[in-house]
């Protein structure tokens, strides 16, 4: 039995996770593979082939999905490095296995090193708020982080022979409110490789950072300057003959409206993802809230090229039985 292929580490799940393999027999035998989280050692799944000599076995059905995963919220803890969340696999088929694949929420094959991110590299955050940027490093990477403030402070975060991809956590308050600006310098085995610039803001009345998962897997977030137009929304669910139909619930929906700043067209496209985001949430009083995208609209100048978005946010939405 000979293992003949396995997908890249950090593959897309929704690509397909395909190993191959031959029997080196030209007689067809039946085949039971065994799917094995390699850091457990638990067999997750097996697959019966019948009677071949080689075959294909995609493993992508079987493998975790991260669903409970939820971008970082804001603590005191500070900025920081740690890797990203993975599962490794491998299959087995007798006393033969395959080499373990990475399998992580990332949905972008990416080509290390390589930021995983679809918004720009100057940004927007809250004194009081915090965001995540991920990026891939090849194997044994020293990776160093210094963090400036305007105000002269700096602080510096290292991570020796990192693998794989890192997540940087910036959390602006612990420079202290004059910090008005802070700019991330990333360094890969010591060399200068890509810088982040943030523009430090405090809370207004009306703004709203809203947070989703990107389409490539990243915890993107956004400010939006203006909120407005908080409604309540009462559907009712009827039954009845046709004639006389009575209600039997009430479903209450809370939405309020967003609307973004006049942005440059690569940062509306981002934005325009939040539609088709499997996970959205927005930030009240330091906690992060699930939301329900209703409607997006995009406005569009004279010459075709879009200025902002609006977005309709189910914030709160409840089922009472009558």
């Amino acid at each position: 039995m000979k293992i003949d292929f396995s997908p890249n580490d950090y593959t897309p799940i929704e690509q397909g996770l395909c190993f191959g393999f031959s029997t080196e027999s030209e007689e067809p035998t039946d085949v039971e593979v065994a799917i094995v989280n390699a850091d457990t050692d638990e067999v997750v799944a097996t697959q019966l082939l019948r009677q071949v000599v080689s075959g294909k076995v995609n493993i992508a059905p079987y493998v975790e999905r991260f669903s409970q995963r939820e971008p970082k919220a804001f603590g005191k803890e500070g900025s920081s490095l740690s890797l990203l969340e993975v599962v490794r696999y491998k299959i087995r088929i007798g006393d033969v296995e395959s080499e373990s694949v990475a399998v992580s929420p990332l949905r972008y094959e990416f080509s290390a090193p390589a930021l995983i991110t679809k918004m720009p590299l100057r940004r927007k955050i809250f004194y009081d708020d915090c965001d995540e940027l991920l990026f891939a490093v090849q194997d044994s990477t020293d990776v160093d982080v210094v963090i400036m403030p305007n105000i002269g402070a700096v602080k510096s975060l290292s991570y020796k022979a990192a693998s794989g991809v890192v997540r940087l956590l910036l959390t602006p308050s612990e420079f202290g409110q004059e910090a008005r600006r802070v700019s991330v310098l990333i360094k890969l085995n010591a060399q200068d490789w890509c810088s982040v610039e943030y523009e430090v803001l405090q809370r207004r009345g009306r703004s709203l950072c809203v947070v989703w998962e990107s389409a490539c897997g990243s915890m993107e977030r956004y400010i939006f300057p203006m909120t407005y137009a908080l409604r309540n929304e009462v559907t009712k669910q009827r039954v009845g003959d046709g004639t006389n139909l009575n209600a039997v619930a009430i479903m209450r929906s809370k939405i309020v409206r967003a609307i973004s700043n006049y942005e440059p067209c690569d940062v509306i496209a981002a934005l325009s993802d939040i539609i088709a985001s499997p996970k959205v949430w927005i930030e009240l009083n330091a906690l992060l809230h699930r939301v329900d995208v209703v409607t997006s609209e995009e406005s569009y100048n004279l010459l075709g090229e879009p200025n902002f978005v609006e977005l309709d946010l189910r914030i709160e939405s409840r089922r009472v039985a009558l």
